[in-house]
């Protein structure tokens, strides 16, 4: 495996990346999207372990953490995610999409934007920013102060509940764990229960937000997996 870093322009702004080429020559890719509080090496582990598998992973910082630049603006996370999509379809690269808390949530926003996404791995998703803010209201003022307070457009953008049966029939694969103290995982079940057959949840017991009691080889092995029996018609390495 090699791994690349760049740096990607949208408009004016410059979202820092990172690029993990398998060793092996394949046409399959994964788009990685952090969650709130992370970057583009949130999770840099299973990325390594699911591009040791025979996958391109592309995973970048949004605009405003890390080393990217630009303000912090919840709606333009999925705009960008497609944006990044097609410059790894334009390769000639089949895009599945894959996030984590937040990430997970406008991982769906993305593929109702962007038809050309085949399938998505959501982990530990929001199903709305009205239905977390009821669930665990303390989590309001937290996220305001990552992102400046909220305009409709972001709970619009953020409002994976409305928009998850847009994807079919593409195919979701969501994970989360019984234990999650972040977000409740009965986001979860929501959003596959709307999703309806193309959707398939896997609830961890004791399992935590970002899936930590089992081993990122584990994950790693349970989300390659899937696209390998549920997408054998779209892999063509």
């Amino acid at each position: 495996m090699r791994r690349w870093s760049l740096f990607l322009k949208i408009g004016e702004d410059y979202l820092g990346a990172t690029l993990r080429q398998p060793d092996k020559e394949v046409k399959d890719a994964i788009l990685y999207l952090h969650g709130w509080g992370g970057n583009r090496e949130t999770q840099s582990s299973l990325l390594d372990q699911i591009c040791e598998t025979g996958f391109y992973v592309l995973s970048f910082s949004q605009r405003g953490f890390d080393d990217s630049t630009g303000r912090r603006c919840l709606a333009n996370w999925s705009l960008d995610t497609s944006y990044l999509a097609d410059y790894l379809i334009e390769k000639g690269l089949n895009v599945w999409i894959c996030g984590l808390s937040t990430g997970g949530t406008m991982a769906i926003s993305a593929m109702v934007i962007n038809e050309r996404i085949i399938g998505g791995i959501i982990i530990s998703p929001f199903a709305s920013l009205d239905q977390l803010f009821k669930d665990k209201p303390e989590r309001r003022n937290r996220l305001q102060r990552i992102f400046s307070p909220f305009a409709e457009e972001d709970f619009r953008a953020a409002d994976a509940f409305s928009k998850v049966s847009l994807v079919y029939p593409r195919r979701l694969l969501f994970i989360c764990g019984d234990a999650d103290d972040v977000i409740p995982f009965t986001h979860s079940k929501l959003l596959s229960e709307k999703g309806g057959d193309n959707s398939t949840l896997v609830i961890i017991p004791k399992a935590d937000h970002t899936i930590s009691t089992i081993t990122s080889s584990e994950l790693s092995k349970m989300i390659t997996e899937w696209i390998s029996q549920s997408f054998s018609d779209h892999r063509l390495s």
